[in-house]
């Protein structure tokens, strides 16, 4: 049981540098979009404001979860029992293939819907058709990519 506590401690650690990263380069591009370099690009300024307050909010929630996760995984490395029954849940074979199933079925959802609205707004503008279809592209590309890669690496061929 001690490897796994130790795994699970190193998984634990991993999450936290990596929130850690995703603070930091929040906070630099909330300096960044305060700084008015991104938002000098509008020459409407309502359209600027909106854009300056979506940013906002969108770290602001972003820094909420990160925070949450952080001191959830703080607390866990400082318990046992805490650490086992973590690991008890990451580890789980009816979740992950429940969390395979779901992401597989939301790509597909996310696709689909990306592919509608591109049809729908290609008629009011051509930049947010482009940008739709590059969703679209970009998703299947990587879906592709791990689909290719999860073959070779988990397959015997």
């Amino acid at each position: 049981m001690d490897k796994k506590i130790n795994k699970m401690k190193t998984e634990i650690k991993q999450q936290n540098n990596f929130y850690i990263a995703v603070t930091a380069l929040c906070l630099i591009a909330l300096g960044t979009d305060l700084s008015g370099i991104l938002t000098s690009a509008y020459s409407d300024p309502h359209a600027a404001n909106f854009v300056n307050g979506f940013i906002l909010g969108l770290f602001i929630v972003v820094e909420v979860f990160v925070i949450m996760k952080f001191v959830k995984n703080q607390k866990a490395l400082k318990d046992e029992a805490t650490l086992k029954r973590l690991y008890n849940e990451y580890h789980d074979e009816r979740s992950q293939q429940i969390n395979a199933m779901a992401g597989q079925k939301s790509l597909e959802a996310t696709i689909l819907v990306a592919v509608a609205t591109g049809l729908i707004v290609c008629y009011f503008s051509l930049e947010a058709f482009l940008g739709m279809l590059a969703v679209v592209f970009v998703a299947g590309a990587t879906r592709k990519f791990y689909k290719v890669y999860y073959n070779r690496t988990y397959s015997a061929e």
